[in-house]
């Protein structure tokens, strides 16, 4: 067993690794073959659709891979998120208050460029939205969108996780209060409350048109995971074949279903971790998307559709999808990476101007 730390290109990395995941799979879960997500539903058909398109589509493996497997990145953020959190709250503590409008400090910014970018892509594309559309926009812009039924995935399926991420930054104090006092006899307290949660609310929420798994009960091991080993907690080696075990057997079964989302994402922390130590041009590579992680994620949803999706659906080509998916990300990289450039200019030029005399 030894201590877990990472520093902040490794957490980068873990970040790059989680955007490029969600994009391709945003991407290719939209085009045939498809395999289906147990992602907000359990349904034991989809991991046999991904065994026969495995079988009977082999040049279609990236995009059978993506679709299944793809929406994982999201662990990988939510772990961040506990982790940097429970780091920056050892250094110094701060009121609820304070804490909430430092996170929606860092949190709406991009989410504002985003929807800007979203209304100028939608009105030249589209036509100008109506005031239903907007209306819809606000519920996402109040963070309110994952708690009202129909309305999750409604404009850009993506931004889902805004709401998510919201509610568990509410939680946060708490959750790190109880984990430094208990460390993992707490942490293990929290994910069964949290599961006995997801048991009692899955099917009636779901016949209400909502998802407990875009809610923080749904998630809030992954995130107080990330609390847990951000105080150097010990990991154990004998964690991996476990976690292996209960990821496969959860990918057949719903009462160990919940459970594929802290076990991949442990598996991913470390496999990311273990296979990327030297700092070469993927390396690299991957850093960067993770520096561009906020801002990728907020538009990267709707550039999908009309043009690359469709094209691809129509094209019925393996090859000619996989390449529509690398002009895609090279689309949504320059898109982010102006919305980046833009969004510091202008953040630094008012920073400047207040701390002028």
């Amino acid at each position: 067993m030894s201590p877990f730390s990472i520093n902040r290109e490794q957490t980068n990395l873990l970040k790059g690794v989680g955007i490029l995941l969600i994009i391709f799979h945003n991407y290719f879960h939209w085009v045939p073959p498809y395999t289906g997500e147990n992602e907000f539903i359990f349904n034991p058909e989809f991991v046999q659709n991904l065994f026969n398109r495995l079988k009977t589509s082999p040049l279609d493996i990236p995009n059978t891979l993506f679709s299944y497997f793809g929406h994982f990145g999201v662990q990988l953020f939510l772990f961040i998120s506990g982790y940097g959190l429970a780091k920056s709250f050892q250094k110094k503590e701060h009121d609820f208050i304070d804490f909430m409008k430092k996170r929606a400090a860092k949190l709406y910014p991009a989410f504002i460029i985003g929807i800007i970018v979203l209304i100028a892509y939608v009105t030249l594309v589209y036509g100008f939205p109506d005031l239903k559309w907007f209306a819809k926009i606000g519920l996402k812009l109040a963070m309110v969108h994952t708690l009202i039924p129909g309305q999750a995935l409604a404009i850009n399926g993506p931004w889902w996780f805004y709401g998510l991420i919201m509610q568990l930054y509410v939680l946060f104090i708490p959750l790190y209060f109880i984990i430094r006092k208990w460390g993992w006899q707490g942490f293990a307290v929290v994910a069964i409350a949290s599961y006995l949660l997801i048991f009692s609310l899955y099917q009636p929420l779901l016949s209400s048109d909502l998802f407990v798994m875009a809610n923080a009960p749904g998630h809030i091991p992954e995130f107080t995971l990330g609390i847990l080993l951000a105080f150097n907690t010990k990991v154990s080696k004998w964690a991996i074949p476990l976690c292996v075990v209960i990821f496969i057997i959860g990918n057949f079964y719903f009462l160990s279903f919940p459970l594929t989302f802290i076990t991949i994402t442990y598996l991913l922390v470390v496999l990311i971790l273990k296979l990327f130590r030297r700092e070469n041009i993927l390396f690299k590579v991957i850093v960067f998307y993770g520096k561009l992680s906020m801002f990728l994620f907020a538009i990267h949803g709707f550039f999908r559709r009309p043009y690359f999706v469709e094209t691809a659906i129509e094209a019925k080509n393996p090859l000619i999808t996989a390449l529509l998916a690398f002009i895609y990300l090279l689309v949504v990289t320059i898109v982010a990476y102006v919305s980046k450039v833009l969004y510091e200019r202008l953040f630094q030029k008012q920073k400047a101007s207040k701390l002028a005399p």
